[in-house]
């Protein structure tokens, strides 16, 4: 681990440097011009074209000015990029702010799920892994997810199994927001057949996206309401999807996870399932052998973005209500906006051994990463 944090806060602390750090959120910049020597044909076309047109004048899902990512800012001074479009620049941020482990997601291509048509969604996914494998994953300690299309569940699988045995590919990624119906429907279960056979999570992402489907209209919001409220609603309905339909029982080997969606809204929607459970579990909730609550063992759920309660003990209790230390892992969403520093988590009042569980040996153990001397 570097020594210097150069871009946030100075030195890096001496008690952060006794940990291994896996970032389980970070953001690479995907752009047509680089998509596009990866993609077949017609769409590679597109691609071509779309790296002429002037970013002002697009609008179009997967590649709109209005689905980018924000400035981020600095706790004080400093500049701040909003992309990273190289992993050697990637490899240097992520060291300034110690961070051992990466594990990248998509930028634009995260709203993949709302463009319309399917092959388009299918190629730019497939492009996406070509390019990430290609020009990411050869740097130490740089893990990708399988960007899948969710329109296309048989073509989502046969990616899921194209990428099985590469050994920097860890996780499939699913979109929380744009899709219909949600994640619990039948229609994606050859995708968790599949990633259940072998051995890759599911990862749900959430994002704010001006195409909502659910959870509500969120266009009638402003950037706080989105960004604030969306994510966790999407994160609530499709974990309650996933749960009403018996996914964890009809899939009992399959690892998901819950990124970029806070935790607080886990221990409320747990307990809601829990009661819900005892109330209808012979007529509508068949398929669950036990209460809801006995599959989170099933389930990760990422820190960021992380909430921040006047009175830090009250985040313990959420994550004890949310599975307990066990169950989360670290996630930074960098370089967006509202990234979450790793020395975040050394604020929390746990013991250093639960400290270790979220910052990096879940994520390891979960995903299968081989973490640095062990």
């Amino acid at each position: 681990m570097p020594d210097t944090d150069s871009t946030l806060r100075g030195p890096i602390s001496k008690k952060l440097k006794e940990f291994t750090v896996v970032d389980m959120d970070v953001h690479i910049h995907e752009t047509p011009a680089a998509l596009a020597p990866y993609c077949e044909m017609p769409w590679r076309k597109s691609l071509e074209h779309l790296s002429t047109v002037p970013q002002r004048y697009l609008d179009i899902p997967g590649f709109s000015p209005n689905l980018s990512v924000y400035p981020s800012f600095p706790d004080s001074g400093g500049d701040r990029r909003s992309t990273v479009s190289s992993a050697s620049q990637m490899r240097q941020d992520l060291d300034s702010l110690g961070i051992d482990i990466g594990v990248l997601f998509p930028d634009a291509l995260l709203s993949h799920a709302s463009i319309k048509n399917t092959d388009y969604a299918v190629a730019l996914a497939r492009a996406y892994n070509r390019w990430m494998a290609d020009k990411w994953l050869s740097v130490p300690n740089f893990y990708g997810a399988i960007c899948t299309a969710a329109k296309d569940p048989e073509g989502s699988a046969a990616e899921i199994r194209k990428y099985a045995n590469h050994d920097k590919m860890v996780c499939a990624y699913l979109p929380a927001c744009a899709v219909n119906p949600l994640f619990g429907d039948k229609r994606y279960w050859t995708i968790y057949e599949t990633a259940q056979e072998v051995n890759i999570p599911v990862s749900i992402h959430g994002l704010v996206s001006v195409w909502p489907v659910f959870p509500m209209q969120l266009q009638e919001f402003n950037e706080v309401g989105r960004h604030g409220f969306g994510n966790s609603l999407q994160m609530c309905a499709n974990f309650m999807s996933i749960m009403s339909n018996g996914i964890p029982a009809r899939f009992p080997d399959l690892k998901i996870s819950f990124n970029e969606g806070g935790l607080a809204w886990v221990p409320w929607l747990i307990m809601r399932l829990n009661n819900e459970y005892f109330e209808w579990r012979g007529r509508l909730l068949p398929f669950l052998k036990e209460r809801p609550s006995h599959y989170l063992s099933n389930f990760l759920f990422s820190t960021q973005p992380a909430e921040e309660p006047d009175d830090p003990s009250d985040y313990i209790k959420v994550i004890e209500l949310a599975g307990g230390p066990d169950r989360i892992i670290y996630a930074s969403d960098w370089p967006h906006h509202d990234f979450d520093h790793p020395s975040r988590i050394l604020d929390y009042p746990m013991p250093d051994d639960a400290k270790r569980k979220v910052m990096g040996q879940n994520a390891a153990e979960f995903y299968g990463i081989a973490l640095p001397g062990g």
